[in-house]
């Protein structure tokens, strides 16, 4: 609505008295505490039988939140060709006992002898964590609610179709979601039955033809939407939904999946199409190379290297002045005779193998130049090409980097919300909706990150509903300490236990009272608008330059755009939420490079050193070159990603960018420029594998 929501990235001092200790008892902690069910001990427990539910044969599922009943997915029916294929793999090996439990005697039968917890994990991992598109009508408009009321599914009750209007997970903890019960008391049994699945399972010999869809409303089949899709929620269930094709989903639609997947298929495909015409352009160089005029034909040579520049005809030539050490790296290209002169002395005569292909002809050069040309012309046309998709991706996925600003330079003491409300507001008439101000109170946050990670170790480890106050923790960590004995003590240093977690708990409680008293300076704002037109107003008419804002040159800027009548503001689109790195956005610039230097220097030691291992591995044969090639682009990575760890970026592309810059340097480096260096030049053109083409 109209009103305003402000948080604040910091800690305002507001801590309990008793040290930060939790609450007293389970009873009266927070309903949404891990360590009760909601509805504190008044709530069934799992496993005992609900309002008009047979009492289940599985066991109950617990997880951290609350106590919940297990209940089977309404997307069991899935059509047999719109499902994975690790799907219909999972559900045809159910046929046997070793992947199947099944149970021992007439009386012992397993839980899930039907095997419908894990159709109902595969349904989950489809429809909420594999990304799906709705499917429209043959029309192209959404299919309405009201022509949905059909059968979705044989056997299906009232009760069932009104849960398949909500999102629905696999898990439900509350009567709303689908149910295999219905009024009737229908059993597992028949509930498999009645799906599609279920025929397939059971009757691997006979085939569905009854054609029905399942909570999709859609036949048997096959059929490919193309032109604008929807990208349905997790666990939609008010639509007819599909899997979003790998091969034939269209390349606008790939920004529904974030601006970087749409923009990196785009480059993709734009690169391809750059490497096929300019290999187009060089077509008449490599039948040339290729050719009788050239090399003969190039005889000897590997077919996927017929048509490269690579030389068979050799000759050789006097060289008087060619020395034996011009050729170390190459002795088998020189060669040398004694004569004797007329007058009776010694006389050496010295020869050099010479390439005898003319490869500098006009028209080599002419389609050179020509593709090296067009190439250059096309990466700079791929730049705004993207820049244009960018924008279009951007305009398709509405998200709150579009309503959202960011000052990089706020005046120290600035750190009131309603101050920036009112500055934005009153001189640019849009409504700010949420405002954030960062402080450089990064030690502060680390402490309670890790407190709140603290409790909730201890919160899985004690029992559910002991006390969790400071006292009982106290007491329980004692207890168990006294009981340890030499193995014990070993294992809480390789994995701490609860003494050791209460104990680092009660430093934590005492460092953050410590720092919450502290005063803390403004770093960053973060200011969301109501609508995007006001984002964009505030950016057109606010936008500096970096010196300008830094060096705060007032006189260069309106007057009514200066905060607090003085200051030059910063102000640049802000990056996504989940993008910014909180605890780095109050590192000072001088830390920042002296942290980037040190990673830098640790990253071209990496290229020295495994340069020098080519280099020795190249002497012993290519096949080793190769190999440590391969080694070392394969385990950089995870070095540079160690690495970079230890830099503080605010936000995660500046940190994803120094790493690519890192691996493309190293890569770039080791697989050309090494290779190159070590190679000798009379090594360029000559055939065989222990040569420069063959070699790359």
């Amino acid at each position: 609505g109209g009103s305003a929501s402000y948080s604040q990235n910091s800690y305002d001092g507001s801590y309990d008295d008793q040290g930060g200790e939790l609450a007293s008892s389970s009873v009266d902690s927070d309903p949404m505490s891990p360590l009760i069910p909601p509805g504190g001990n008044d709530h069934p427990r799992a496993g005992a039988p609900q309002d008009g539910l047979p009492n289940s044969k599985r066991p109950p599922i617990i997880d951290r939140r609350h106590t919940q009943n297990y209940r089977e997915s309404i997307f069991l029916r899935d059509p047999l060709h719109e499902m994975t294929r690790g799907r219909r793999i999972a559900l045809k090996l159910q046929n046997y006992s070793w992947y199947q439990p099944r149970g021992k005697g007439k009386n012992n039968k397993h839980w899930d002898v039907h095997g419908l917890g894990l159709q109902s994990a595969w349904a989950y991992f489809e429809h909420s964590v594999l990304p799906r598109y709705i499917v429209r009508s043959e029309d192209g408009s959404l299919p309405s609610l009201d022509g949905m009321d059909g059968d979705v599914g044989p056997g299906l009750s009232e009760d069932d179709q009104s849960e398949k209007q909500a999102n629905v997970s696999v898990y439900e903890g509350s009567e709303v979601g689908s149910s295999v019960y219905t009024p009737g008391g229908r059993d597992d049994n028949d509930s498999v039955a009645d799906s599609d699945v279920s025929d397939w399972l059971y009757k691997p010999n006979q085939s569905n033809k009854n054609g029905q869809g399942g909570i999709n409303g859609l036949g048997s089949k096959r059929t490919r939407q193309s032109g604008d899709l929807t990208r349905a929620d997790p666990g939609e269930s008010k639509f007819p939904t599909r899997l979003y094709s790998p091969l034939f989903t269209p390349l606008s639609e790939l920004g529904d999946f974030g601006i970087g997947v749409g923009l990196y298929f785009s480059s993709l495909r734009g690169i391809a199409l750059i490497t096929l015409i300019a290999g187009c352009i060089n077509l008449p160089n490599m039948l040339y190379f290729a050719g009788e005029e050239y090399s003969a034909s190039q005889p000897g040579v590997d077919f996927l290297l017929k048509g490269s520049a690579i030389c068979t005809e050799q000759v050789w030539v006097p060289c008087p002045t060619c020395l034996v050490d011009d050729f170390d790296r190459a002795k088998e290209r020189i060669a040398g005779t004694t004569t004797v002169t007329p007058d009776g002395q010694l006389q050496t005569l010295v020869f050099a193998l010479k390439n005898a292909c003319d490869g500098a002809t006009m028209q080599v050069g002419i389609f050179n130049m020509a593709s090296l040309g067009f190439v250059l012309l096309a990466v700079a046309a791929l730049s705004l090409y993207q820049r244009r998709m960018e924008i279009k991706f951007d305009i398709q996925a509405q998200t709150a980097q579009d309503y959202s600003i960011e000052v990089f330079n706020p005046p120290a003491d600035a750190t009131e919300p309603e101050e920036w409300k009112e500055f934005f507001e009153t001189r640019f008439g849009g409504h700010v909706t949420c405002c954030t101000v960062t402080k450089n109170n990064d030690l502060l946050v680390r402490a309670l990150a890790e407190r709140r990670e603290i409790l909730a170790i201890i919160e899985e480890k004690v029992k559910e509903g002991s006390l969790v106050n400071t006292l009982s923790l106290s007491e329980l960590a004692a207890r168990i300490e006294n009981r340890r004995h030499c193995f014990g003590n070993i294992k809480s240093r390789i994995s701490p236990g609860i003494p050791e977690l209460v104990g680092r708990l009660t430093v934590l409680n005492t460092k953050i009272q410590g720092l919450a008293q502290q005063q803390y300076n403004a770093t960053r704002v973060f200011c969301t608008f109501e609508t995007e037109a006001s984002q964009r107003k505030v950016l057109q008419e606010m936008t500096v330059g970096s010196i300008t804002a830094y060096k705060n040159k007032t006189h260069q800027v309106n007057t009514k755009h200066l905060f607090r009548g003085e200051h030059v503001l910063l102000i640049r689109e802000a990056e996504e939420p989940s993008a910014i790195r909180w605890m780095d956005l109050d590192e000072k610039m001088r830390t920042r490079i002296k942290q980037i230097s040190i990673t830098t220097i640790i990253s071209l030691v990496c290229v020295f050193a495994v340069a020098v291992i080519v280099t020795t591995c190249r002497q012993i044969s290519a096949a080793a070159a190769a190999l440590a090639i391969s080694i070392s682009n394969a385990l950089f990575p995870f070095i540079a990603k160690t690495i970079t760890n230890f830099e503080s970026h605010a936000s995660e592309t500046g940190k994803q960018s120094s790493l690519f810059v890192k691996i493309a340097i190293f890569r770039w480096v080791i697989t050309a420029i090494v290779i190159t260096v070590i190679m000798p030049f009379t090594s360029t053109l000559t055939n065989g594998s222990a040569h420069l083409i063959q070699s790359i």
